[in-house]
């Protein structure tokens, strides 16, 4: 049998924002007022992330506090051959849900007085985001969503294109994936001279996803002539480490590098099904003639099963230089390299050890780059910083769909202020990407589409507040 009509995937990377691949742009108030160039710099808390070498230039034990607070705003108007194709979807504009995430973070750094050479740290933050909650389908009945040539299904029946419908609003949020996830990072720094710092931190990192949203499988929806409605719950962890380098060249140059590595998360939890049945009452009253009932319309809930996934973490590293020429002016630079492209396809498979897939989602995204450059400059009490960055979206227009809106590739600008007393230091800083406006092109793999044609566009705003206390 073959529906000529689209359906989408169930659920690619999830965390709690939206940017290029699943990072969020930058951890650290300091770090995203300078673009992420901070490499070199490294010397506060978040070091932990950036650099683990960087811990070593702290003299006095402190804990830091920040809250980040992000804006998110996408459209999707679905191109005519998606509307063309899928009864279900509406023909105006759609905005993005959810809109605003708040994530916290915790960093602290303790420097022991008996060992000078020696700082410890722990780190508590969330350093990826990607998540979208979309209302794009009818919220009630559809009288054509695809047709169907019954002969396909029985060579006794009609050969001939008959309309299919449902009879069942559809839910209000039909794309739904959100994935929680912290991660808590112990690290430690050794100064193997007065230039040369070295430092590890390692990672465990806990996820949790909600998803609900219609499924790409062909083959299911065949079987269930019906749309069939996924939701789940997932828990699952990974661990790795992230080592790092700093060198203090003289004449206020410095360079640092970091490698981070991660085990696949494993993710565990229940799987239900909604199937909102395919409707054709003249196929529905011929079939009954046979003792069958397909094509009947209404709902039909599926119990919950239990349901397994990996979900491959990227190899990254980077390297950065950083510049003071006098005690005002500080300037940054920084290369990073992400190996997106190990997020070739995710599995969702049953718990009970079946070989029956319930969704394989195609990604086969790109390995990216991204390139930031910071200054700062300080007066009195207080500074003032600024920043931007270049990286390329690592999702292709070939696999596009709602779960990623965003497309393009992205520019940030950045910027924030820092006021300073005795052991307090308040922090504040800003970002804002733009990812521009894109159409995806249909992408057909024989009767079936894999992608949402359709015009993106897309930005993203943040805020962090930071307070950070030395003792």
């Amino acid at each position: 049998m073959r529906w000529s009509c689209l359906f989408l995937a169930l659920f690619v990377v999830a965390f709690s924002a939206s940017g290029a691949g699943m990072n969020l742009p930058c951890v650290g108030a300091r770090a995203l007022a300078m673009g992420g160039a901070f490499r070199a710099v490294a010397d506060d808390g978040s070091a932990l992330y950036w650099n683990p070498a960087g811990i070593a230039q702290i003299d006095n034990s402190q804990v830091a506090a920040l809250g980040h607070y992000l804006m998110t705003f996408s459209t999707f108007t679905p191109a005519d051959t998606l509307v063309a194709l899928n009864g279900l979807f509406r023909e105006d504009d759609s905005e993005k849900l959810d809109r605003t995430f708040l994530v916290g973070h915790v960093f602290s750094v303790f420097v022991p007085s008996e060992q000078s050479k020696w700082r410890w740290g722990f780190s508590v933050y969330s350093p990826s985001g990607v998540g979208s909650t979309w209302d794009v389908l009818h919220n009630e009945p559809v009288e054509r969503v695809g047709t169907v040539n019954p002969s396909e299904m029985n060579p006794m029946f009609p050969d001939s294109n008959y309309i299919l419908g449902i009879t069942e609003a559809l839910p209000d949020e039909d794309f739904r994936a959100q994935l929680m996830s912290y991660t808590f990072s112990p690290g430690a720094s050794y100064a193997l001279s007065e230039r040369i710092s070295i430092g590890i931190a390692g990672i465990y990192s806990f996820a949790r996803l909600d998803v609900g949203l219609p499924s790409a499988d062909y083959n299911r929806m065949e079987a269930d002539t019906g749309v069939v409605f996924q939701e789940g719950n997932f828990e699952g962890s990974s661990y790795g480490f992230n080592l790092g380098a700093l060198f203090d060249a003289g004449a206020g140059w410095s360079f640092g590098g970091n490698f981070k590595l991660q085990s696949d998360f494993s993710l565990a939890g229940d799987l239900g099904e909604t199937i909102y049945q395919f409707h054709n009452e003249d196929l529905h009253r011929l079939a009954l003639i046979f003792g069958d009932t397909i094509l009947a319309g209404g709902v039909l809930h599926v119990q919950p099963i239990s349901a397994k996934a990996k979900l491959p973490r990227p190899l990254e590293f980077g390297i950065g230089a950083s510049f003071r020429p006098n005690d005002r002016w500080l300037f940054a630079l920084d290369l990073s390299f992400t190996q997106w492209s190990e997020l070739d396809s995710v599995i969702l498979e049953p718990s009970s050890g079946e070989n029956d897939r319930l969704a394989a989602i195609p990604m086969h995204w790109k390995d990216t780059y991204r390139i930031s450059a910071g200054g700062e400059f300080n007066f009195s009490r207080y500074s003032a910083r600024l920043g931007a960055f270049y990286e390329p979206n690592p999702p292709l227009a070939a696999y596009q769909n709602l779960f990623i809106p965003d497309m393009n590739d992205r520019v940030a600008f950045t910027g924030g202020l820092a006021g300073f007393w005795e052991d307090l230091i308040v922090e504040l800083s800003a970002e804002l990407e733009f990812f521009g406006e894109t159409t995806a092109e249909p992408n057909w793999d024989g009767d079936f589409l894999l992608n949402i044609p359709s015009t993106f566009s897309s930005k993203v705003a943040s805020i962090v507040l930071s307070v950070i206390y030395s003792f």
